[in-house]
């Protein structure tokens, strides 16, 4: 009899005793964010907090969305031990204050963190707030730099490309730079050859081979237009009905395989990028995305010299 009076409370302290105890030893460790100092790779933000959540870059600069739980600094493993006494003492009843403490006040905290970094992908700027409430927790940022308004006024002119191509292929390039450094708000780009930096190049055309899925009709011989591809040259295999149904095709012509991009500043070459694509088999990169692309590339290098600015 006293055996089945006492097995309830035996069951209801071992139901009751350990909550807390293991919510302790599993809690999360504590996240150094403050270890994180300008300056630092992006690689050493990474190993403190984990992969990001997400990533963007916009007008060069990359910054990088993080999502962390950030446990009790205060002793968090020690807290066990009075957990433990006071369960045996109180025949884990002082789990019903035990237990929520730990989960409530003591787990630690879900935080954020932005951290943008510079060309060179090193620390720019870091922030730290809770997820609940956007309580601040930590900021740092690099001194701002008096902007030189020459500097951000500086004329950049993007001169048509040398290409032993259609008039349509240089245009449509020229207006793919443009449109790079319009946005980036980098200088003021204008179309010719005179500037306070002039941004110029070369277009190299080679025989290469497209396979695409697209509806049109077989065996055209004039210049091809397609949202990817610019080319001169036939259609391959391939059919599509009026109707427009898709069907798979080659088209073997005369791609854009290099284009070359060269800024100069007094008559000075200051920067220099190629960008190419192999021209076998597979869907080919078309004029605007690499001419994109170099933009790109020659942009940062302007801005990393500090030639040009916001």
């Amino acid at each position: 009899m006293k055996i089945l009076i006492v097995a309830p409370f035996f069951l209801s302290f071992v139901a009751l005793s350990g909550c807390s105890i293991y919510s302790a030893i599993n809690a999360p460790d504590p996240i150094n964010y403050k270890a994180i100092q300008l300056g630092n790779d992006r690689i050493d933000v990474i190993s403190i907090l984990g992969q990001p959540k997400m990533s963007e870059t916009k007008n060069l600069y990359a910054t990088d969305y993080f999502e962390f739980i950030d446990g009790n600094h205060g002793g968090y493993k020690a807290r066990v031990l009075p957990y433990l006494a006071g369960d045996i003492f109180t025949l884990g009843l002082a789990e019903i204050i035990f237990w929520p403490l730990e989960k409530l006040a003591l787990e630690g905290s879900l935080n954020r963190a932005f951290v943008t970094y510079d060309l060179d992908n090193k620390v720019n700027e870091i922030k730290v707030n809770k997820k609940s409430d956007g309580e601040p927790l930590y900021f740092s940022e690099a001194p701002k730099t008096i902007r030189n308004l020459s500097k951000v006024n500086t004329s950049v002119a993007i001169a048509l490309f040398n290409c032993n191509c259609d008039d349509i292929i240089k245009e449509s390039v020229q207006d793919s730079i443009m449109d790079v450094f319009f946005k980036s708000n980098y200088g003021k780009p204008i179309k010719g050859n005179f500037g306070d930096v002039l941004v110029k190049g070369t277009v190299t055309m080679a025989e290469g081979v497209s396979n695409h899925s697209e509806g049109h009709s077989s065996g055209s011989s004039s210049m091809s237009i397609s949202p990817s591809l610019y080319y001169y040259g036939s259609y391959g295999s391939g059919y599509s009905s009026s109707e427009g149904h898709k069907a798979d095709s080659s088209a073997s012509g005369s791609y854009l395989s290099v284009i070359t991009i060269q800024a100069y500043r007094n008559g000075e070459m200051v920067a220099s990028e190629s960008i190419g694509q192999n021209l076998g088999t597979g869907e080919l990169s078309s004029p605007q995305l690499m001419a994109n692309q170099a933009a790109n590339s020659i942009l940062k290098i302007l801005v990393g010299k500090n030639i040009i600015e916001r």
